[in-house]
């Protein structure tokens, strides 16, 4: 219990909406609980030893659970099972089935072809949005109950690397990482905003309307692209390797585990996303607020979904419906 207690590489954490504790996914395979009033540390799902098993607790099997978020109702968590290209759900609340039960949702196990070392998830609407990171995608599974319930698509993404903005059809990634569903704005518009962790940049995807033209429209957030540390406007900053993504209560500020920097970096969103933000990285403890200072971090792990968030992200919901992710960079 509280620092008695030890873990394997945590890579993922999520809140629950009750405040009540969070879940953390860890590189030793399993998933944590941890009470936030004291705490105490319970294995609610998954062995030691990595492999791919669906059962209940630890009849449950991972490899390397890497992001995790949990849904609006706190009665389901989903989590992306990196090396067995997964994505798997956790049942929270029996309501007349299993506490703990782990069942897949989508992917298959030593096969790539559908998912390929899956880091950050996040929610909104009736579909999970899952960062496909070695297969450079942005993909979203249906979650609707019926005969679309898993099916899975791309939203954004050629699945050639690299960073060009445009269109659902055109636009590239390069390792997408940390994810998280921001909006409405000011506009009513809501977004996917993504880290590219080979492209050092953030990236934004229209998700507002699903029927619209510009769903999955793409655009260079911020960051340069350079692998560097610089603070300043969105297009003028510098990340290396940025990770695992949380939004603040407010949903008015970004925090990226931004990894080789060994920095958590905020970001002061615009009233809309397609504007360019204004990135104030949190200052260090000893100087004030500054829009050019950076909070250091000891250690070069990352942590959310995200992905996550995540070995050292938190879990943090937007202003509207959606949930956040993390995970964390292997």
């Amino acid at each position: 219990a509280g620092d008695a207690a030890e873990f394997d590489k945590p890579l993922g954490i999520a809140v629950h909406p009750g405040g009540e504790y969070a879940l953390v996914v860890e590189e030793g395979h399993q998933v944590r609980k941890v009470a936030l009033s004291d705490g105490t540390v319970e294995t609610v799902a998954g062995s030691s030893s990595s492999g791919h098993a669906d059962g209940v607790g630890d009849a449950a099997s991972f490899d390397k659970p890497t992001g995790i978020v949990i849904d609006a109702d706190g009665a389901v968590a989903y989590i992306a099972d990196k090396e067995n290209h997964m994505i798997r759900k956790l049942t929270l609340e029996s309501n007349g089935g299993s506490q703990y039960e782990v069942a897949t949702l989508v992917g298959n196990t030593g096969d790539d072809t559908i998912l390929k070392k899956p880091t950050g998830v996040a929610l909104y609407g009736n579909y999970l949005f899952v960062c496909d990171k070695d297969n450079h995608r942005i993909r979203r599974v249906t979650l609707t109950e019926g005969d679309s319930y898993g099916d899975i698509s791309t939203l954004s993404g050629t699945g050639v690397e690299g960073s060009a903005a445009g269109t659902a059809s055109t636009a590239t990634f390069a390792k997408p990482y940390g994810i998280v569903a921001y909006g409405p704005d000011s506009s009513g518009s809501t977004f996917l905003i993504v880290s590219g962790h080979k492209s050092n940049m953030l990236r934004a995807i229209q998700i507002s309307d699903d029927t619209a033209s510009d769903y999955g429209q793409t655009i260079n957030f911020a960051g340069t692209g350079d692998e560097a540390h610089l603070d300043g406007s969105g297009e003028d900053a510098e990340f290396h390797k940025p990770a695992s993504l949380a939004l603040s209560p407010s949903g008015g500020e970004l925090y990226v585990a931004d990894k080789d920097n060994n920095r958590i970096r905020k970001l002061e969103l615009c009233a809309t996303a397609s504007s360019t933000p204004s990135p104030t990285p949190s200052p260090t403890p000893s100087s004030s607020s500054s829009s050019s200072s950076s909070s250091s971090s000891s250690s070069s792990s990352s942590s959310s979904s995200s992905s996550s968030s995540s070995s050292s992200s938190s879990s943090s919901s937007s202003s509207s419906s959606s949930s956040s992710s993390h995970s964390s960079s292997s």
